[in-house]
């Protein structure tokens, strides 16, 4: 299981409590004060491990009928692109020394593949893995890698919800991206690249996916085109908290690129209104472009545009190919946004800064409680948390207080749902923890953990 530790020096919320043998105050005295735990607040400067969010590792599986292979992932969040091409006429045909390609067979997939795949997803929780999936028919980008009709790459979908991994391993699953269609799964270049086959396949997805994965679209105008509007309505568009819309979000293959990030926005600045009320309940995220000489032709990239957006579109995960560039720019007070202290960061460059701010980033920037406790007691914890990262967590994190004493734990589950914890503010979680009667007397430590996935 992966920890989210807030940054304070010590990298986790640590505080002293003193447990007291004599009985609990008389209804007449008043309750006592809270504390200061007396930790020192100073946000440390460097990477920290959040599950969900952050450097990608990729993963890339290579499938065809009787040959999927199982693997042993590493990483906090790990996208794995399902290469089933071989399953696909579209890319398991031959090609002559003319270029002339002549189609092969579709098949269903098989159980080799699905037993795979399970074995793959068990070993990514046992290793404290999450883990986003792109289907694709194709890894090379190769043209039309589909199957010969679309309802064979139906078919194929509709083995995929029966199997039921997706549903065993939503404790795990970030995201799911619609891909499928296309070269590299990005849906251009495909037999099946419409706008309205491409609707028609987030349908499917959104219906086929557990309803707490979210699903991702290459382009906004997709997500237009499935909900009906215009695309020059996407700025205006509402959501509607809960809605099966609310778990669209966004997978963006030429990030930084362009102007347009080559093609992905057709209006930017329309494009990222609508982006920044999806990616409070869905994901963004993608990869940098690869080629930083043309995207030096425009002026998106610069860190005065590009961190603000980061922060405005709610970036959580990004490839490792950040532009190089970034480590010759230094942070400073040029770079800020308003509602959140990045002064920790001054004199870091804005390579390191991007870095770390990708997902959420919880600064514990105050903590009382109280300094006594009787047995059978109620131990107060009272919270300041900024979240200074780009996004807030999008899976759902358990929470929970644990006492320390002498290598002794104790630990219980509390109310705090991590997801409203929104980028560029402050929060004041409190707690209420009713102690046992049978308590060790003494001093402890009280610690706040948030967690995702499975031990």
């Amino acid at each position: 299981m992966k920890i989210t530790k807030f940054l304070a020096t010590a990298m986790a919320m640590l505080c002293g409590l003193t447990l007291s043998a004599q009985l609990p105050v008389s209804a007449e005295e008043s309750e006592p004060a809270l504390v200061d735990s007396g930790i020192d607040y100073t946000e440390s400067v460097g990477t920290i491990r959040t599950p969900g969010a952050g450097y990608t590792s990729p993963l890339a599986f290579r499938c065809k009928p009787g040959e999927t292979k199982a693997y042993n992932p590493t990483g906090d969040l790990v996208v794995m692109f399902v290469d089933i091409g071989g399953f696909s006429s579209g890319s398991n045909g031959t090609t002559d020394s003319d270029g002339n390609y002549t189609e092969g067979t579709d098949y269903d997939l098989d159980s080799v593949f699905f037993s795979s795949m399970r074995q793959t997803l068990e070993n990514s929780r046992r290793n404290g893995c999450m883990v986003g999936i792109r289907f694709r028919y194709d890894a090379n980008g190769v043209r039309n890698p589909e199957p010969a009709t679309f309802d064979q790459m139906v078919r194929h979908i509709e083995q995929i919800r029966a199997d039921g991994f997706l549903e065993d391993y939503k404790d795990i699953i970030c995201y799911v991206e619609s891909g499928f269609v296309g070269c590299y799964g990005e849906q251009w270049g495909g037999k099946y690249c419409s706008m309205e086959d491409k609707a028609k396949l987030l349908d499917l997805m959104l219906d086929v996916v557990p309803d707490s994965i979210p699903v991702t679209v290459r382009t906004p105008n997709i997500f237009a085109k499935w909900a009906g509007i215009e695309e020059s309505d996407l700025g205006d568009y509402v959501l509607e908290a809960g809605s099966q819309a609310a778990r669209v979000g966004l997978y963006n293959d030429g990030y930084m690129g362009s102007d347009s990030d080559l093609g992905t926005f057709h209006d930017r600045t329309r494009d990222l209104k609508w982006l920044r009320q999806q990616t409070l309940t869905s994901y963004y995220g993608g990869e940098f472009s690869g080629n930083l000489d043309f995207a030096k032709k425009y002026d998106t990239y610069l860190p005065e545009n590009a961190v603000p957006e980061m922060y405005y579109s709610h970036l959580s995960y990004i490839n490792s190919n950040i532009y190089s560039l970034y480590k010759d720019y230094t942070f400073g007070e040029a770079y800020d946004v308003e509602g959140v202290d990045n002064s920790a960061y001054y004199g870091q460059t804005v390579f390191q800064f991007i870095r770390d701010h990708l997902g959420y980033r919880f600064v514990l920037r105050d903590s009382d409680l109280s300094g006594t406790v009787s047995q059978d007691g109620v131990l107060r914890i009272a919270t300041k948390v900024e979240n200074t990262g780009f996004a807030n967590p999008i899976p759902a994190q358990k929470a929970e207080i644990i006492l320390e004493k002498d290598g002794n734990y104790l630990k219980t589950e509390v109310d705090a749902d991590t997801r409203t914890w929104y980028s560029c503010t402050t929060v004041s979680p409190e707690f209420n923890l009713k102690l046992p009667a049978a308590m060790e007397t003494g001093e402890w430590n009280v610690y706040l953990k948030l967690s995702a996935g499975d031990n």
